[in-house]
């Protein structure tokens, strides 16, 4: 397991390093051969990033704005579900971070305490794909599976949300 999850972290790296961020990390879209060397495939939502150096804390953001709308559901980062449309390299980070951490739940000495799954399994995702209102199926809502509230519950509440570039997103 450590080799995969170097060689992971290895390809993450070197995607990042040649300034692309896929934009859909999922386990679907990592192949791992029997020696335990992995690969990325569907790059279809990966996009080239125009860098800037940021003069505060040299992080690479994007020049243009970036539909939010990306990345599988459970692998979609707290600052993508609240819209925002500048984002850097750390979207593939945090879902790395998803993969990572449903690899440890499949490792055999974890198996007995839950049954693996994925960490944050909403079933909705306000406002891009919300559920809908059980007495009005016209009104978006949002549920108490919405991914959002999944993360929270999981991780408990944020004082710091200086990841967040729009104020509207706080």
């Amino acid at each position: 397991m450590r080799v995969v999850l170097y060689n992971l972290l290895c390809a993450i790296k070197f995607l990042h390093s040649t300034n692309i961020i896929h934009r859909d990390l999922k386990p679907g879209n990592i192949l791992i051969d029997s020696e335990c060397n992995v690969r990325i495939c569907d790059f279809g939502l990966a996009r080239s990033m125009k860098t800037s150096t940021s003069e505060s804390n040299g992080q690479k953001h994007t020049k243009r704005s970036m539909t939010p709308h990306v990345i599988s559901r459970w692998y979609r980062p707290p600052e993508l579900i609240l819209g925002e449309s500048k984002y850097s390299t750390k979207v593939d980070d945090w879902s790395t971070g998803c993969i990572v951490g449903e690899l440890i739940g499949f490792m055999d000495e974890n198996r007995k305490y839950k049954k693996p799954t994925q960490l944050f399994k909403g079933t909705s995702c306000y406002p891009m794909s919300p559920c809908k209102d059980a007495q009005n199926n016209s009104i978006p809502t949002v549920s108490k599976n919405d991914q959002i509230i999944k993360i929270l519950e999981t991780l408990g509440p944020q004082r710091d949300l200086s990841f967040l570039k729009h104020d509207s997103s706080r």
